[in-house]
This record gives structure tokens, sequence and C-alpha cells, in this order.
């Protein structure tokens, strides 16, 4: 099962927060995140091809506990190390440590006021 980050444009729509630094730019990145998820490769690769066309940098998606990151040139970064935090509450000092040791960050926010902070490496 492939499950494709795609940015949602309100956050009343959205199943978490993104958060990713792009080194190049020095710039921190704020985006609403929606999951699509696919079940065969090529169905993921027709999605992940919708959203270069609509101007995306870079597109990312999750399968079998890893991370991948797939750049308009066809390269790819995997992720193999997936960290997974649950907390009662959000710390900016907590966001800006994982941000700043992984270089991305997604926030998932649970029933009962609690978050699922999930970071690949």
């Amino acid at each position: 099962m492939y499950k494709l980050n795609t940015i949602c444009k309100d956050k009343a729509g959205s199943q978490g927060t993104g958060f990713w630094y792009d080194k190049a730019e020095k710039r921190l990145y704020k985006d609403y995140i929606k999951i699509k998820t696919f079940r065969y490769k090529k169905d993921l690769n027709k999605g992940v091809k919708a959203l270069f066309k609509e101007g995306e940098k870079a597109v990312f998606y999750t399968v079998k506990g890893f991370g991948v990151i797939v750049y308009p040139d066809k390269r790819q970064e995997v992720l193999r190390n997936k960290y997974i935090l649950k907390v009662d509450r959000l710390y900016l000092g907590l966001i800006k440590g994982i941000i700043k040791a992984f270089g991305g960050l997604t926030i998932y926010r649970l029933k009962g006021g609690q978050y699922i902070l999930e970071a690949y490496k």
C-alpha cells in the first residue's frame, strides 16, 4: 500500500500538517497534507506525475515503513528510518529540533487533543 502526501489548499480538508526545510533556499515550508492511498505502483506513478504537472518541486510518499522523496528529474531519496512520537502538547522547541535533525516533519492531530509527530531520515 502506497500513501502519497499531497498538498491540501485549506486546513479544513487536511489530515495533517507537514513542515520541511529547503537547505538550498534556506526556507521553511508549511503545507496542509491530504493522504491519497494507492494499491499499485503504476497508480502511484500516475498520481506523482499529476502532482509534477501541477508544479510540485518534490513529492513524498510512504511504503512499508519507508519514506521516499521523488524529484521531477526522477531522482529519488529513500528514507529508511521512521521515527514516531506521541505527545499531549506541541512545543516550538520540539518541532524546531525535529525539523533541524530530520529536515522535515508531519504532525497528525488525534481525538482528545494528542498529536503524532512523524519524521523520516
